[in-house]
């Protein structure tokens, strides 16, 4: 989406804001060790750099030199190189780029103000949104064919889906069955999934409105998790003397206990880096405050999910009529049911992950418009920006979403669960295919980059891992991961509350059998639906840190040149 217009910072950078010309910070040292960093053309008004060249024989030089530097990597895009354009040092050349760009923004549905092109001084700079989707020329879109690949696997599930409920009778399973079960707790699921919105959109505005809101939620967390493990034990006692979900219940107990000690254990050793992480999460909510619009895209994905995992839990419960048969007065499945539950079940969560990636890839390009030019007048509008993203994202970045998506459930999540011998062979199997460490192809950062950037997923990954600062060993121990635990601790405590709250009605109801199946489908709902705004929270922290990295790149160390210095103290100065 930026890959184009994202670096215009190029040439900004050289013009850093008064404050911090005169604040005397010392240039740091640290640059970032990537060969070759192709950085997007800057949209200026170059205009007025030759008003400035024609009045003033002595600033020639300088300008020029500017124009000429390295720091500035002046590219004409693909379209343009295709139609035949050259990149040309003459004065004649340069005027015939600047027609061009100039009638290319005119064609474009937002035009520049008049006033920016009656400025007197070459270092007022003019910049717009982008406008690559009103050119002529066709847009690549990245990773096409993996888009093409979803959409059918998609189109494949939901035929299959509706010949199995023509096929089949919701009237004939007993009580004990596993599609019973789960109709009768649908209600449940609807009530847990509004409340659980609710929660979700409370909580996101708790922390946008209440600064010290995260330490409460940090301190909240290890008491949430004891009181659940104490219920446990107490229901399996009393409710379920002598029965296998008793021991269940205790032995989940159990780990949520453990998991309260590692927790308060963990916050007890980091607590002095938790400071530096609060402000990280305090930074992205500083984007919501002046981005409001990014709310309704967060209430819209909310939607989404809503709908979505409502369907499919019809659809899931509907397999289990399928094929099935009396043994006495036991509801028997065939071994195919199963298999295709499996195949419903990794379709649902390939489909969850691509929203997410939808999601990423949308805010990832807010927040890098937000890092670079949030202190430039523009005619457009916060919501004609932020509509722009979300449809450029929706119809150009469909495959580099889909392949994410693909990649994250089939790398990131069994690397979760395999043993730590496992995870190291499945890393040098990975590398020796691809060359590329599986931790940055599976990783955030590696979307949102090619977000930014507009580019294949596997190029991202690939300039990601030229870059020293994201070493993955070093980085898991920076404020960068614990602002992002900080987010997911508070997703993990509501969606054990709504889990634990859906088995227990399952204990109360006639399917005690199947009761661990309500607990675990009501437990994901809620991880689904709070995850639309915590998982924002942690996209936007995503976001500013590779913008971070694209500021270092182009001011080469010198803080006094970067354009969100706020950032930079954050990520920078703490090592990420």
């Amino acid at each position: 989406m930026f890959s184009d217009y994202a670096s215009r910072f190029l040439a900004q950078s050289r013009f850093s804001s008064a404050g911090q010309q005169h604040s005397g910070f010392r240039s740091s040292n640290s640059q970032l060790d990537i060969t070759k960093p192709s950085l997007p053309r800057s949209i200026e008004n170059e205009q007025d750099f030759l008003r400035t060249n024609e009045a003033s024989s002595a600033g020639t030089s300088g300008l020029h030199s500017l124009l000429n530097s390295d720091s500035i990597n002046w590219q004409l895009r693909e379209e343009e190189q295709s139609d035949g354009s050259e990149i040309l040092s003459n004065d004649d050349s340069r005027d015939q780029r600047f027609m061009h760009m100039s009638n290319g923004i005119e064609e474009s549905s937002i035009q520049p103000e008049s006033e920016s092109n009656l400025s007197p001084s070459g270092n007022d700079e003019f910049m717009e949104l982008p406008n690559e989707r009103y050119l002529a020329t066709e847009r690549k879109i990245p990773n096409k064919k993996w888009g093409i690949l979803f959409g059918c696997l998609c189109l494949v599930m939901f035929t299959y889906s509706i010949l199995t409920i023509w096929r089949t009778n919701p009237e004939s399973p007993p009580q004990t069955s596993p599609y019973a079960t789960i109709q009768r707790a649908f209600p449940l699921f609807q009530k847990d999934a509004v409340v659980c919105m609710f929660l979700a959109v409370a909580w996101l505005f708790c922390l946008v409105a209440i600064p010290q809101f995260l330490v409460f939620l940090l301190a909240a967390a290890p008491i949430s998790m004891f009181a659940f493990s104490i219920y446990l034990f107490n229901a399996s006692r009393i409710q379920l003397e002598n029965s296998i979900q008793s021991s269940v219940m205790r032995i989940v107990g159990l780990i949520l206990l453990l998991f309260t000690m590692i927790c308060s254990s963990y916050i007890w050793r980091h607590w002095s880096r938790f400071e530096t992480s609060f402000n990280i999460v305090r930074l992205a909510c500083r984007v919501i405050s002046d981005i409001p619009q990014i709310v309704l895209i967060f209430i819209s994905f909310l939607v989404s999910f809503y709908i979505l995992i409502f369907i499919w839990v019809r659809l899931f419960a509907r397999l289990f009529l399928r094929g099935s048969s009396f043994v006495g007065s036991v509801w028997v499945l065939p071994k195919s049911s199963w298999i295709l539950a499996s195949f419903y079940a990794f379709h649902f969560l390939w489909l969850c992950v691509f929203l997410n990636s939808l999601q990423c890839s949308i805010l990832s390009s807010i927040v890098s418009q937000w890092f670079f030019y949030r202190n430039t007048r523009m005619t457009a509008t916060k919501t004609n920006l932020v509509s722009h993203f979300f449809y450029d994202v929706l119809f150009y970045q469909y495959g580099l979403c889909s392949v994410s998506s693909f990649l994250t459930i089939s790398t990131k999540i069994p690397l979760h669960i395999f043993p730590t011998w496992m995870r190291h062979t499945s890393h040098l199997v990975y590398y020796m295919f691809t060359s590329i460490s599986v931790s940055y192809v599976a990783s955030p950062l590696t979307l949102a980059y090619a977000s930014i950037y507009s580019v294949p997923y596997m190029n991202a990954s690939k300039t990601l891992s030229q870059i020293e600062q994201l070493n993955r060993v070093n980085l898991r121990r920076r404020c960068y991961y614990i602002s992002k635990y900080t987010l997911l601790l508070a997703r993990t405590i509501l969606a054990i509350g709504v889990g634990i709250t859906a088995w227990n009605f399952s204990v109360h109801s006639n399917g005690i059998f199947y009761g661990y199946l309500v607990g675990i489908l009501g437990g994901f709902l809620a991880w689904l639906i709070i995850g639309v705004i915590e998982g924002g929270l942690s996209m936007l922290v995503d976001a500013l840190l590779i913008c971070t990295i694209i500021d270092i790149s182009s001011c080469q160390g010198d803080p006094n040149g970067s354009h969100c210095y706020e950032a930079w103290q954050l990520f920078e100065s703490n090592g990420f």
